[in-house]
């Protein structure tokens, strides 16, 4: 049987995360950090 691939990302894939918020205060930067 092949090897499976449908959970694989494929070469040079990149995550990217946003963190955003209007109000001031809530942990942003902590939580970019954490990442």
């Amino acid at each position: 049987m092949p090897p499976s691939t449908g959970s694989r990302q494929p070469r040079g894939a990149v995550l990217i995360y946003a963190v955003a918020n209007q109000k001031g205060g809530v942990g942003k930067t902590t939580t970019a950090v954490n990442l």
